[in-house]
């Protein structure tokens, strides 16, 4: 599901998640990453002149993900950080929706990488700012389980982590 899941107050046992974790009291172990991509569609970006910089996407739609932050940091082909907030046209929830909306020519949004270069690939999709690195998107198995114990849940953790291991990282 894209919306926020208690662990403990919606009774799992353990979680996926995507993005990067606040502290808690949780336990988590990172499985992988995976790259993220600055994106609009072919239309809305042919509308505009082309970038250069992220400042100067400000004045453009943005499709906004609501469980991210407004603030795009990014990092300059030099190794500078630069953030931008554009204005948020569009607010979902939903991954898909967010690919979608792109797809209709409504605005720029940052996506997980294997979503954007099925845009890309299809021509739906103009990646924006192709020099500037986005901070990629991290993948935990988060569980509330704070004893070192031996679980079915740890158990089930280790073993995602290394069939990602053994497969290689998320990472594309």
């Amino acid at each position: 599901t894209d919306r926020a899941v208690g662990l403990i107050e919606d009774g799992f046992d353990m979680n996926i998640r995507a993005g990067w974790l606040a502290d808690s009291s949780l336990m988590s172990r990172k499985l992988g990453e995976e790259e993220r991509m600055l994106v609009a569609g072919r239309q809305y970006a042919a509308s505009k002149p082309a970038p250069t910089h992220p400042k100067e996407l400000e004045d453009w739609d943005w499709i906004r993900y609501a469980q991210r932050s407004d603030t795009i940091e990014f990092i300059s082909p030099e190794g500078e950080p630069e953030s931008v907030t554009g204005r948020a046209q569009l607010r979902v929830d939903s991954i898909e929706a967010l690919y979608n909306f792109t797809a209709q020519d409504l605005g720029a949004t940052v996506l997980p990488i294997h979503l954007a270069q099925r845009g890309v690939e299809d021509g739906s999709f103009v990646q924006l700012l192709p020099n500037w690195k986005l901070r990629p998107l991290g993948y935990f198995a988060v569980w509330p389980d704070a004893s070192r114990r031996e679980s079915l849940t740890l158990l089930l953790v280790r073993h995602l982590a290394e069939t990602t291991a053994q497969h290689g990282s998320t990472r594309h």
